[in-house]
């Protein structure tokens, strides 16, 4: 692991940006996150560095604020939306039949679905709060394109001969599944995974709700 460049890079990058949240923490105010804070689209300067958004909010406190519960969503949701979208896909794509065609139903629905109005209109009627709260709403349609990736990978997996090469060897089904295809499903799952932490965390998605009200509070000022 120490030889992959583009790891150590990426754990580097996590890491920075976990230190900018806990260090950043401790020299913002939280207050300036409320809107009407401080004064409307105002330039960097001494006392807001990055200046301020369209509502009065220091978008600097907002960074550091808000990366935290970014993480923490996007790692929640994306490993279960990656563990329950790897389990259904290696069964769909290695047992086939009525058991996949339903599984790639229901993923192609997922995939369709208007995720982003749908977890709008959970997150209003659950009325949470809680970071654990959100990360499991985002994970109810984190599974689909998991699911989907890991069961093309297992149908092209299972006709390969060190599969026959099990079953001849008197293993079953399940032998298989985690002792063979498993671990050469695990590059296509990291992947997987960080695809769906990705989505997950994707701040175009968090902060739709807040673009709508802010173009709804331009038209009424």
């Amino acid at each position: 692991m120490l030889r992959n460049w583009k790891l150590i890079v990426g754990f580097s990058l996590i890491l920075v940006l976990v230190l900018f949240s806990v260090i950043g923490s401790l020299f913002v105010d939280p207050e300036a996150t409320r809107a009407a804070s401080s004064r409307f689209n105002q330039s960097p300067s001494r006392e807001h560095p990055l200046g301020t958004d369209n509502i009065g909010r220091d978008i600097l406190t907002l960074m550091v604020v808000g990366l935290w519960p970014t993480l923490v969503i996007g790692l929640i949701a994306g490993s279960i939306g990656t563990g329950v979208g790897t389990m259904i896909g290696m069964i769909g794509g290695y047992f086939r039949g009525p058991l996949d065609t339903v599984i790639r139903l229901v993923a192609d629905i997922a995939l369709t679905n208007p995720s982003l109005l749908v977890l709008v209109i959970l997150a209003a009627y659950t009325r949470t709060t809680s970071i654990e709260g959100t990360a499991l709403i985002v994970a109810i349609f984190a599974w689909a394109r998991p699911a989907r990736a890991i069961r093309a990978q297992t149908l092209s997996m299972r006709e390969r001969q060190f599969v026959s090469l099990a079953k001849l060897s008197g293993m079953g089904d399940l032998e298989i599944l985690f002792k063979e295809l498993l671990p050469n499903l695990l590059p296509y799952i990291m992947g997987s995974f960080v695809r769906s932490m990705a989505s997950a965390s994707s701040p175009s998605r968090a902060d739709a709700p807040n673009r709508c009200h802010r173009s709804r509070c331009g038209r009424l000022r």
